[in-house]
């Protein structure tokens, strides 16, 4: 370390490191006697540094504080801000000297105010001060209040009397259908139309009947053959394939029609010679216990006559719930046949609770062809209403018991008796019977009230189909001994 002063008289300039440190030992610092004045300044000045760098407040994490504004400048504003913080954490209002009105107290909530310098909420203060926001809040409310009463003495000496509306007439309007076509009162208008709507539906049927009617299109009809030119229905210009509404159906209807008008025109005018004439084919079906299905073929095929397949005709056999199959049956062979053509449905989707339609197309052809009769064609078709399955239940009442008893004569089935109220709105009890082979039947209801009315639903259920055979009027026997009427009651009292 070089003398600073060399040119500063009278000043003797010596070396820093020719001066020595004749002190205490300082272990903090690893200062010795004996050290020069450059080492001792040189080891105070590192530790000065490492002090202040410790001391930066960058160093510092402050975020959970919460700082709204800066943080503070310096080591000191730090130490104070750590000590506010915990009074406010603790709820602490540093004690104030002297007395009122030069002290603290509590500021209403309205008063509260943010302190931008400090970063936080002033809830207390200076007595002084406190009147002093009060004072200046009043003025401000005596300014409004001024100003509001000169408003409203503007808009009193403005305002007019107002009068109640005058009610809306009802409007006439002309109606174009429902009545003459005259401006008349839209209530009188509304109860026409409500009149013409109910005529509607009472002709046409509920959009519901409308929708069920519209099921009944043959099935799959889209991807059956034309009668009448090549290809499939849905073929056919402006044909809908799929329906979602009566005039979808209605329209597919209508070309269903024509397609047939077509094809019996074409028929009249270039088939049916006379040899067709004396072909008369009837269909007719039985079921039969458990599950045989009986085809009968009736009626007259001319001699000369074959069918158009050797091995027979095509028929369709379906049920309501969409099961069906296709057999073929030789028309001719079988014809008047007393004993008909049987067909086992066991073992078939057929669904033996539902009805049932037999369908076929009978095509016949002469057998020589230079007889100079054409290819007759003729449709068979028959539905099966099934009763075969709900057997006859007797049914045997009592005093509070109603008992019933049928015959289950085939098969494998599952029968529910459901007992119901007098309105059939409330069901009482219900009992399901398993008759996995043919039995005899007998069960009953009990705990019944005397002189009851009540209904029996009858189902049964096969293949896991079911359906409602019957629902019977029963009731139990009335009270044999009903409590007396029109009875008076008389004491006679002895006193001995």
């Amino acid at each position: 370390m070089k003398p600073t002063n060399t040119k500063i008289p009278p000043c003797n300039p010596i070396s820093s490191n020719c001066v020595i440190w004749q002190g205490p030992d300082i272990a903090c610092i690893d200062l010795c006697n004996g050290d020069t004045v450059s080492d001792v300044v040189a080891k105070l000045a590192t530790e000065l540094c490492a002090l202040l760098d410790e001391l930066k407040i960058s160093t510092f994490d402050l975020q959970c504080l919460g700082i709204p504004g800066c943080p503070p400048a310096d080591f000191h504003g730090l130490i104070q801000l750590i000590i506010d913080t915990i009074c406010k954490t603790n709820g602490i209002i540093p004690p104030v000297q002297g007395g009122c009105p030069d002290c603290e107290v509590q500021f209403a909530s309205c008063f509260y105010y943010f302190n931008p310098a400090n970063g936080d909420t002033v809830i207390a203060g200076q007595l002084i001060d406190y009147v002093s926001l009060i004072a200046n809040a009043v003025c401000s409310l005596i300014s409004q209040v001024n100003t509001l009463s000169g408003v409203v003495t503007t808009a009193a000496s403005r305002l007019i009397p107002v009068l109640p509306p005058a009610p809306t007439p009802i409007p006439n309007v002309t109606p174009q259908c429902v009545l003459p076509s005259v401006p008349t009162p839209i209530q009188l208008v509304v109860t026409a139309l409500e009149s013409q709507y109910c005529n509607l539906v009472t002709a046409t049927g509920a959009p519901s009947r409308i929708f069920s009617a519209m099921t009944r299109e043959c099935n799959d009809l889209g991807n059956q053959e034309r009668l009448y030119g090549s290809g499939t229905m849905s073929t056919i210009t402006n044909w809908i394939n799929t329906e979602t509404s009566f005039a979808d159906n209605l329209n597919n209807m209508w070309l269903t029609i024509c397609d047939m008008r077509a094809a019996i025109m074409n028929i009249q005018l270039n088939c049916c010679p006379s040899c067709c004439d004396g072909v008369d084919v009837m269909l007719q079906v039985a079921l039969l216990a458990p599950s045989t299905l009986k085809i009968y073929l009736t009626g007259t095929i001319p001699a000369g006559f074959i069918e158009c397949t050797p091995t027979g005709t095509l028929f369709t056999i379906s049920d309501t719930s969409g099961g069906s199959i296709t057999i073929t049956i030789p028309v001719i062979s079988n014809l008047n046949q007393a004993l008909g053509f049987s067909v086992d449905l066991s073992a078939t989707p057929i669904n033996l609770t539902d009805n049932i339609t037999v369908h076929a197309v009978l095509c016949l052809s002469p057998a020589d062809a230079t007889t100079g009769c054409s290819e007759c064609q003729s449709l068979l078709n028959y539905t099966l209403v099934n009763t075969l399955n709900c057997p006859a239940i007797t049914f045997a009442s009592s005093y509070e018991t109603i008992g019933y008893s049928f015959v289950h004569s085939y098969g494998s089935a599952s029968y529910t008796l459901e007992l119901w109220n007098s309105s059939l709105s409330v069901l009482i009890a219900s009992q399901t019977v398993p008759t996995p082979i043919p039995q005899s039947v007998a069960g009953s209801f009990t705990g019944l009230t005397m002189g009851t009315a009540y209904w029996v639903k009858f189902y049964i259920t096969v293949n896991g189909n079911t359906r409602l055979c019957d629902t019977v009027p029963v009731s139990t026997f009335p009270d044999p001994c009903p409590p007396p009427t029109n009875v008076t009651v008389q004491f006679n009292y002895v006193i001995s």
